[in-house]
């Protein structure tokens, strides 16, 4: 019988024959087990810590402010009066947080969106926003490359998703939302590109993504 120190709390653990691997005491092994620690968001199980929450509530403000204030819709002279930005820090929280947390979000400029429209215009796509930004940063090697896809796919899910949705309940014609989408679209694909990448490249620097 011989005795080691366990390799994360430092108590003594007695082991039957010495071995290779750190030791670790039954304690900390039952605290690595312990369902309560991690919460399943779709891919991989994270842990539940300030580092996900922290930065899920500043974009989810983030997220209330731009939409119920109006700051991230920019007028333009078309039919829908403005395009928007508020799509942006979904995906940002998607790439960051993972698919659950992006619906989430996604749910939220819904929610604070729906004087533009009925739900099953707003809501739906905006839903998928953050998935679809997060599977397409995910299956993308080059994650700075994979962060501007990203934003692109991200943005067209919730342009097209919209626009298709007010087209299927008969809210716009198929003539307008295409005008909207060709004009619209490309001024927010390329700000999403532009806002995104950075954002993500700085989060890597910085060890958070």
């Amino acid at each position: 019988m011989t005795t080691a120190q366990c390799s994360v709390c430092g108590r003594e653990v007695a082991l039957a024959e010495p071995q290779e691997d750190a030791p670790i005491c039954e304690s900390c092994a039952a605290k690595d087990r312990s369902p309560t620690q991690t919460i399943d968001l779709g891919i991989s199980k994270r842990k539940l810590s300030t580092r996900t929450i922290v930065p899920a509530g500043l974009l989810a403000a983030l997220t209330v402010a731009l939409s119920a204030l109006g700051i991230g819709l920019i007028p333009v002279p078309n039919a829908s009066g403005a395009m928007t930005t508020v799509h942006i820090p979904i995906i940002i929280g998607g790439i960051m947080l993972g698919p659950v947390a992006g619906s989430l979000l996604g749910l939220i400029l819904g929610v604070f969106t729906l004087s533009l429209g009925p739900w099953p215009a707003v809501i739906p796509a905006r839903l998928l926003i953050g998935p679809v930004a997060y599977y397409v940063y995910r299956a993308t090697p080059n994650k700075l490359l994979g962060a501007a896809l990203a934003g692109f796919a991200g943005t067209l899910t919730n342009t097209i998703g919209v626009l298709g949705m007010a087209v299927l309940i008969k809210l716009i014609p198929l003539k307008v939302a295409l005008g909207i989408a060709g004009f619209n679209g490309t001024i927010e694909v390329i700000l999403a590109i532009l806002i995104v990448t950075p954002v993500v490249r700085g989060l890597k620097q910085a060890k958070i993504l």
